[in-house]
């Protein structure tokens, strides 16, 4: 063998090695490692299987998602899509389990569930304690996500609790904390919520983990902004957040609402219009909708048909993902629209559109 030929096994240390500061988190340690097996994958010995070639491209798309590099997490995709699906039970777990995780960053999010659950069914062929505690954390942040956050809290507590018993992953207990104050934040249990976040936020500040500090005083921010009242402190805390230009859609759309509830007109239409730039760019569809309604009722002023059209264009995409949670939301404020207007029939239908999304909620096991 030459001197200069990665062997097999090897390559598969440094692979089992890269996981393992993935899922601690480790951002440094994760990409220097990326590098050097980058570098290594390239002198390794022939593979028939294409096992460990299979295992590199999924950590890779892994590696992206935890830097937060969506452009890169999607060239990752498509690599993996010209790859046929492993028979490997681990490779298969891996397959499904990064799939659904990529599809719940850029909401897609029925792919998304098919993945999780995919994955869910091979998670019994894994062993390892730490993957099935890692596996709950994600499922907690995909319903986060899909607005069920009593299951997001149930499905946290399950990881935070078995982190907190290891050592070395105190990033993942703070992850934890933060889907936790998401879902209190969905829940308006602000004051849960706050408690979480301030923990969290507390740990990665302690780690000097800056990245995962600007994740957590954006969700203060998005905290804020669901009180009354708080618009103020939500824009200190986001504009601070999007000159970090960290999830420029999302940090732009909780801006733009705050600016337009509070009638600042030039600061609201200038997030908008920055923000579905953005969605382009992040190729989110999700929020292109909510920028599209928030669009709408910025400048429709009268234009009642206009208004009714981004809402139902809308709904029909958070139909189709089983958004329900923002179904009842739109519909209501179109209802609500209607009746400030007189058109009580109008008003009616769409009242009648949100009481049946609450329902879809509560048989997911959501309180409304």
């Amino acid at each position: 063998m030459s001197a200069l030929t990665v062997s097999k096994e090897e390559m598969m240390l440094l692979l089992n090695e890269w996981y393992q500061e993935i899922r601690e988190q480790n951002i440094q340690k994760s990409s220097r490692l990326k590098d050097e097996i980058s570098r290594k994958i390239q002198l390794m010995e022939i593979d028939p299987t294409q096992t460990l070639f299979i295992y590199y491209s999924l950590l890779e798309l892994r590696q992206q998602l935890l830097v937060d590099h969506l452009k890169q997490a999607d060239k990752a995709i498509q690599r993996i899509n010209t790859i046929d699906q492993p028979t490997d039970d681990f490779l298969a777990y891996y397959y499904h389990f990064f799939k659904a995780q990529h599809f719940t960053i850029i909401g897609s999010y029925s792919d998304a569930c098919i993945h999780f659950e995919k994955a869910e069914a091979l998670l019994a062929l894994v062993p390892d304690e730490v993957e099935k505690a890692e596996f709950h954390y994600k499922v907690a942040n995909y319903y986060y996500h899909v607005r069920q956050p009593i299951l997001a809290i149930h499905y946290a507590k399950k990881a935070k609790e078995f982190f907190e018993g290891q050592f070395g992953y105190d990033l993942n207990v703070a992850a934890c904390q933060n889907v936790l104050g998401l879902a209190y934040t969905l829940l308006k249990q602000f004051k849960e919520a706050e408690v979480n976040f301030l923990s969290a936020l507390n740990t990665v500040q302690k780690m000097n983990q800056e990245q995962r500090a600007v994740l957590i005083r954006y969700n203060l921010g998005l905290l804020y902004s669901e009180q009354q009242n708080q618009s103020e402190a939500a824009i200190s805390f986001l504009e601070k957040v999007y000159e970090k230009r960290f999830k420029l859609h999302k940090t732009a759309f909780l801006l733009a609402r705050e600016y337009y509830k509070t009638n600042k007109k030039d600061a609201a239409s200038h997030f908008i219009e920055e923000g579905l730039k953005h969605c382009r760019a992040a190729n989110n569809e999700e929020y292109r909708f909510h920028f599209h309604i928030l669009a709408a009722f910025h400048y429709a002023h009268q234009d009642d048909l206009e208004l009714e059209s981004a809402i139902k264009e809308g709904i029909s995409y958070f139909e189709r993902e089983e958004l329900w949670g923002y179904v009842q939301d739109y519909s209501e404020q179109l209802a609500e629209h209607f009746y400030t207007k007189g058109n009580y029939e109008k008003s009616s239908d769409y009242f009648h559109l949100a009481f049946v999304a609450k329902q879809k909620l509560l048989e997911k096991g959501v309180v409304g």
